[in-house]
């Protein structure tokens, strides 16, 4: 006798899919230290949550070798405070006579796992680790669910590794985590010492230390806490002190202003203030020069803008002489020609360098420069393809406006507060122009402002700000952009200003000044795709559209292997965001992670262009915003289990009039005829409903119904996730449905 079920749909709005929701993903907030280095062993602890099981780290490089991966179980309150007593006890039962057991009547038991073994047998670092990684953090604050759990990841550096920044992630059964940057340097490197709440194991620990100089302090900003440290330096030594802690992690979700904001302090031998630094131009992380006046010790202070403290306040401080690069001028140059610039800094042993340009793609590029064996911190800099102009003064009136020809990119500089430069360009009607200001994206603080005049200096169009998704790392997007039709032949003036009336040597900005070039850039997020043994999950994708791109753009797979399969594969014409599924088949083996590549395919002016998405995952910032922090690669994760219920469409593509309905039919299986089913449509819009669902003899049906107000030509992809209800009310996801690709016609 067939038995037929009712599926109630609940459909909800949200602002854009996440895919990373499933209550058992993975994820890692911070790692401590967070870099090494080269040729050193390293023990790290990484912060995060369901890590339970985790057993293997990926690297994106290979000169880091893994020894050991632990994974640390949360301790309750009654077992972190019989660990401390037993930690308590050893000590003193080493370094006092008149020794006393501290006890407790209602004692707990603390987990089997290796480190809590033989406590009594340990040595006075290993319970220090002890410490670290059970009772931390000491002080009394808010539980972070994100970065509660830990693991502990031991390991080598090879002697050739190069210095630079790499990324990490965490494998466990139920997928791959995010990835976290990992840095690799040539400086010796130490961890900062923390007071521990053990007076006895602080005075034995706890001494001063004055370190030489050029080294790393890696530390933490915990609750009420600031961090100082003493160090020798000579007279003439020109000191740079760099920290880096927003850069390490750039965006965090339950933080205001949404990162971790450090400022730097600098005092002299007498512990007179010399330096206050809390940013460097408008990167959060601050950098003091310093030239020392007479030899000495020297302490820093580092504390948070805000004075607030938690364990993923993590920080890279650097102190001591090396090679640093303010700025370059010009900040490019044309591709595949000889590009010669200057160069400004400190410790710098020439004035002039030349720039690599010889990359097929336009667009701007990062470099480190090696002098006397020593690595520059990384400039940004742009190629194009275009003829180079550079800005020759006075150019502050119509009348003195340096003349241009288009195409051409401009070089120039905002070199003083309230400084006007003005260019002078012919154009016809018709011709659409954009004016394209890079200052803040080649990491420069000009906040400029752009116009364009008629020839009689009367403004046609401006702008401010322009916000680049390309660059979502930025905290203030700054640079200027134009879009523009010329409205007749004639003489027309390029305006451009910093906003804030400052300027300087380094307020240094490029200009493309051409006809548009439709194009675009696609990104894909989460870059970890954990997938069930023949599951489905949904991904997203966003496209940066430029220059007056709107088409339609194609999606596919590419280096992957067979049995993955994504459906409903099109960005539609006038969409920057959209959520597709991805599904693997059963054969594949588990736990095995393997990069994959997404292309994005349109034709623009009658040629095909193809775009490898940029892989990443959408972070939020301060309870509100969201950002794109790019990855290394995009993996897929083919996790053990299979997916308890699989769902099977027959349509993929669907047109339907508004106002009217269209059955969906399916197999279903893997499920119980008795147990009730719940599906959820997840990125539902407005006027799209299911009504009438079913299912009979393991085939399910229902109706998706259109309503009238939708306008011809809207076209989404409709994202459907499976669930059990429990007997407790409680919903368990059992997989997502293949998207379904829906235009109204």
């Amino acid at each position: 006798m067939n038995k037929k079920i009712f599926l109630f749909l609940f459909i909800f709005s949200t602002k854009f899919l996440i895919a990373q929701r499933t209550i058992n993903e993975p994820s890692i907030g911070y790692i401590y230290p967070a870099g090494a280095q080269v040729g050193s062993f390293f023990e790290i602890i990484v912060g995060g949550q369901n890590l339970r099981g985790a057993k293997e780290v990926y690297f994106s490089t290979p000169d880091i070798k893994i020894e050991e991966v632990i994974y640390v179980p949360n301790l309750s309150p009654q077992q972190k405070q019989r660990l401390g007593r037993e930690i308590r006890n050893v000590f003193r039962k080493r370094y006092r006579r008149d020794y006393v057991e501290e006890k407790s009547k209602d004692e707990v038991k603390l987990p089997d796992h290796p480190l809590l073994k033989n406590i009594e047998e340990k040595t006075n670092e290993e319970l220090i680790k002890l410490i670290e990684v059970f009772l931390t953090p000491f002080r009394r604050e808010q539980i972070k669910r994100s970065i509660q759990e830990k693991v502990i990841i031991k390991g080598k550096i090879l002697e050739n590794a190069k210095p630079g920044i790499y990324q990490l992630r965490v494998i466990n059964p139920s997928g791959m985590t995010n990835p976290l940057n990992f840095y690799i340097s040539e400086f010796p490197e130490v961890k900062e010492k923390d007071d521990l709440p053990f007076p006895l194991l602080n005075s034995l620990i706890k001494k001063e230390e004055i370190f030489d100089i050029p080294l790393i302090i890696n530390g933490q900003i915990t609750a009420g806490d600031i961090d100082r440290f003493k160090f020798r330096a000579k007279k003439g030594q020109k000191i740079v002190i760099e920290v880096k802690g927003r850069e390490i992690i750039p965006f965090m979700a339950d933080a205001v202003p949404g990162w971790f904001q450090p400022v730097l302090i600098l005092y002299d031998s007498k512990g007179r203030e010399i330096i206050y630094s809390d940013d460097y131009y408008f990167n959060p992380d601050p950098t003091i020069f310093y030239e020392v006046d007479e030899d000495g010790v020297y302490t820093v202070e580092i504390r948070d803008a805000l004075y607030r403290g938690r364990e993923d306040f993590v920080y890279r401080l650097f102190i001591g002489e090396k090679p640093y690069i303010t700025h370059i001028f010009p900040a490019g140059g044309e591709k595949y020609k000889k590009a010669i610039v200057s160069i400004y800094g400190w410790n710098l042993p020439v004035k002039k360098i030349e720039l690599d340009t010889d990359y097929r793609k336009n667009g701007i590029y990062k470099k480190n420069f090696i002098f006397n064996g020593l690595s520059t911190n990384a400039i940004f800099y742009m190629i194009n393809d275009l003829p180079e102009f550079i800005e020759k003064e006075p150019n502050d009136t119509l009348k003195n406006a340096n003349e241009i020809r288009l195409p051409v990119v401009i070089n120039g500089i905002i070199s003083k507060r309230e400084d006007v430069d003005i260019y002078k360009f012919r154009c016809k009607k018709g011709f659409k122009i954009v004016i394209d200001v890079y200052s803040r994206r080649l990491g420069y603080p000009c906040d400029t402002y752009i116009c364009i005049m008629d020839k009689n200096g009367k403004l046609l169009i401006s702008n401010d700000d322009y916000i680049d998704k390309n660059f979502d790392l930025i905290t203030h997007h700054s640079d200027s952009y134009i879009y523009y039709e010329i409205p007749e032949d004639g003489i027309y003036y390029l305006k451009i200003i910093d906003i804030q009336q400052n300027g300087g040597s380094e307020y240094i900005y490029r200009i493309r000044v051409s006809e548009a070039k439709p194009d675009f850039n696609i990104f894909v997020f989460p870059s970890s795709l954990n997938i069930s043994r023949g599951g489905t999950i949904p991904f997203n994708i966003y496209i940066v559209r430029k220059d007056g791109f709107n088409e339609d753009v194609e999606i596919y797979l590419k280096n992957y292997p067979k049995g993955l399969k994504i459906s409903s594969n099109k960005i539609p014409k006038g969409k920057d965001k959209i959520s597709l599924t991805i599904t693997a088949d059963s054969s594949f083996t588990p736990n095995k992670p393997f990069p994959i590549e997404i292309i994005g395919k349109a034709e623009i002016n009658g040629e095909i262009v193809e775009k490898k998405a940029i892989p990443c995952d959408e972070v939020m910032q301060a309870f509100a915003y969201f950002h794109f922090v790019p990855a290394d690669e995009l993996f897929v994760f083919i996790k053990r289990q299979f997916q308890n219920i699989t769902i099977t469409l027959d349509q993929e593509e669907l047109k339907i009039h508004p106002g009217k309905k269209i059955k969906i039919t399916g197999k279903i299986t893997g499920f119980n005829q008795n147990e009730k089913i719940i599906l959820e449509v997840k990125n539902p819009s407005e006027g799209i409903t299911i009504s009438d669902i079913k299912i009979e003899n393991n085939k399910i049906t229902f109706d998706l119904i259109i309503d009238s107000k939708l306008k011809q030509g809207f076209k989404d992809n409709i994202i459907i996730e499976i669930f059990r209800e429990m007997a407790n009310g409680q919903k368990i996801s059992s997989g997502f449905l293949p998207a379904l690709s829906l235009e109204v016609i």
